[in-house]
């Protein structure tokens, strides 16, 4: 029985995480948009806002699937999931939405500092977030059981880095001249971004694409 609920844990984890990172790619892709674009404070403030542009373009997606009953009709008609391990997965949509905005912050954070040539510091960030992930994982399963423990250990180790992000960021934008020039405008920034967010679709829809072949296997929640 153990097994077996592992099986379905694991299930649910892996059709909602990989889902999450499909429809949140136009949101990934934000941070190679602000490396092309980061010149002083006002460029940060509109890539800001682009970056929150982004997130609605796909926010709807998310809440219909992980707060409503679309998402158990959704995980058990695409993936072949069991209305238990549906359930699961939609839970696990729903709060891996609240680390969007982590991801926006850090995301801007990360762009500066490769602008600024300080790229030690983005590996930091990924140790931390690797560190805290484990920690939480090793508290989180010793006590609790569930899918959407491996979404609250993710949501833990984002936000500790992003908050790390942040305060390794602040000295470089402090430093960023206030306006060197007109910020980019909205139009410009979506002709430019719009290709690699098909891009980032593409790469993140890889595993989304294997799932959903699983799941017309005979057995779907254990292939």
């Amino acid at each position: 029985h153990g097994c077996i609920a592992s099986l379905k844990s694991f299930s649910a984890f892996s059709i909602a995480f990989y889902f999450h990172a499909t429809i949140g790619s136009p949101v990934w892709a934000c941070q190679i948009v602000a490396l092309s674009f980061i010149r002083d404070r006002a460029s940060m403030r509109t890539l800001l806002i682009f970056s929150l542009q982004a997130l609605g373009l796909v926010a709807w997606i998310w809440l219909l699937i992980g707060a409503t009953p679309v998402g158990v009709w959704f995980f058990s008609t695409l993936f072949g999931a069991s209305e238990p391990v549906a359930h699961a997965a939609k839970l696990c949509m729903l709060v891996s939405f609240l680390m969007v905005p982590c991801v926006l912050v850090r995301s801007l954070a990360y762009a500066l500092m490769m602008t600024v040539r300080r790229t030690m510091l983005v590996t930091y960030g990924s140790l931390i977030r690797v560190v805290v992930l484990f920690v939480l994982l090793a508290t989180l399963t010793s006590r609790y059981q569930g899918a959407v423990i491996g979404i609250i250990a993710l949501l833990g180790c984002i936000l500790v880095e992003t908050l790390y992000a942040v305060f390794a960021a602040h000295r470089f934008f402090r430093a960023l001249p206030a306006r060197s020039g007109e910020p980019p405008t909205y139009r410009r920034l979506w002709q430019f971004s719009w290709p690699i967010m098909l891009m980032q679709i593409a790469e993140s829809g890889v595993s989304f694409t294997v799932n959903i072949f699983l799941g017309r296997l005979v057995r779907p929640e254990l292939a």
